[in-house]
């Protein structure tokens, strides 16, 4: 018997990104094409492992697009496996999800983790079987994914039937955002012969049983380096073969450029623009360019007129959209070390390391180690924010706040508001 399936993730439905209405339909065109060769290759799954919306509430057109390519799934008698990711969980006002509304109205197998006094319970509300196959899916749980991992690996019976889990995780990635060590995963390799992986926009493989396949469409355009699509898995006789399949999408023009050395604004523009056609923009139909200029210039950066520069560009090539990123600093300032090109995350950290040491020196007793730990949980916070994951910025902020605990020079009856910590 052989049993086939596609495995995607992370299709974030109903972006319009840069409010653009284009890059809306790029989203929804990129999960046609998914659905059109999953119809193709006449599979008998699709898997959705997490973030087939791109927000928790969605419009109609959005839940058109999905219905579309759902219902020619279902045509074609594809049964469609899906899990929430953290941006389908429904908003915490509301009990159910979109997700649950597709799966009441049978176009997809929702499968959601049940917990039971606190922990994981396997059932059916979780554990799904057909013929030679089973799908076990554990979703998004965030900074408790490892233990729900663990509880997992105790409760899961190995089994002759093909098991597949589906997680929206990070593996050995993305460890201060809920993803997990490899370690995690301990006791689940070889019950588990395919753990269909999502949240993470980039293609991974690791021991040839965990599967990431990367967002098909470009969430971020800095992504555009990164391999992405994804996976045909045919099983037969018990083996499996896995395909990865890149995906349709936008094509982005990603230009670096060192400023260094230029004197005037026009230097600048003549430049970028000589860049960009240098760059073989003029040559994609339909391109999104992403321009980051950095370097030391003679003059402040802050005088580089943006809007300007990528009108510019607009005329020069018509591309769909420009994104300009100013990483250029004036010649004189001491950044330690510098580098011509710097690292916009590297500047980030020196910025909030000077503000923790300033704010917290008069209230704790602090040192590099904690300085840095503040930095890691700032940048944490910032990045749960933008990807809209409440559940994961509350667990950071309260993992924060017990370690500020942890150093608070005053017992808890004396500290402010009669409470250690009431007032962080």
């Amino acid at each position: 018997m052989t049993i086939s399936f596609i495995h995607c993730s992370d299709l974030h439905l109903g972006y319009n990104q840069f409010g653009l209405e284009e890059r809306f339909l790029d989203f929804g065109r990129t999960f046609s094409h998914i659905v059109n060769d999953a119809v193709a290759r006449e599979v008998d799954y699709f898997l959705i492992a997490g973030d087939f919306f791109n927000k928790r509430t969605i419009n109609s057109r959005t839940l058109l697009q999905a219905i579309d390519g759902l219902e020619r799934l279902k045509g074609a008698g594809i049964e469609v496996i899906a899990i929430e990711g953290n941006h389908d969980k429904a908003p915490y006002e509301d009990r159910d999800s979109w997700m649950h509304f597709l799966g009441e109205r049978g176009y997809i197998h929702l499968l959601k983790p049940t917990i039971r006094d606190g922990k994981l319970v396997l059932d059916s509300n979780n554990v799904l079987c057909f013929p030679k196959i089973r799908f076990v899916g554990l979703g998004y749980f965030g900074s408790m994914t490892e233990r729900r991992l663990k509880e997992l690996s105790e409760l899961l019976n190995p089994s002759e039937d093909f098991t597949v889990l589906l997680l929206h995780s990070a593996a050995d990635r993305l460890l201060h955002l809920g993803g997990v060590p490899f370690e995690a995963f301990a006791g689940l390799e070889g019950v588990v012969d395919y753990a269909a992986m999502g949240h993470v926009h980039e293609r991974y493989e690791i021991d040839d049983w965990i599967y990431n396949p990367g967002a098909p469409e470009c969430w971020d355009l800095g992504e555009a380096h990164k391999e992405k699509g994804y996976y045909h898995v045919v099983i037969s006789n018990g083996e499996k073969t896995v395909e990865h399949i890149p995906s349709i999408r936008r094509p982005i023009c990603d230009i670096e450029l060192d400023l260094s050395g230029t004197f005037t604004l026009e230097q600048v523009y003549d430049k970028c623009l000589q860049a960009v056609l240098e760059g073989g923009a003029e040559s994609d139909d339909g391109v999104i360019i992403r321009l980051v200029i950095y370097g030391q210039v003679t003059f402040n950066p802050l005088t580089i007129d943006q809007a300007r520069l990528a009108e510019e560009i607009h005329n020069a090539v018509s591309p769909v959209h420009v994104e300009i990123i100013n990483q250029t600093i004036q010649e004189g300032y001491d950044f330690d070390s510098f580098d011509a090109k710097l690292d916009r995350a590297v500047l980030e950290e020196r910025v909030l390391k000077g503000l923790a040491s300033s704010y917290f020196s008069s209230r704790f007793e602090i040192d590099d180690h904690f300085l840095d730990e503040i930095v890691h949980a700032a940048r944490s916070i910032k990045a749960l924010a933008i990807s809209n994951d409440e559940q994961g910025m509350t667990d950071a902020v309260q993992a924060l706040a017990k370690e500020l605990l942890k150093r608070s020079p005053l017992p808890a009856d004396e500290s402010q508001g009669g409470a250690a910590g009431e007032n962080l």
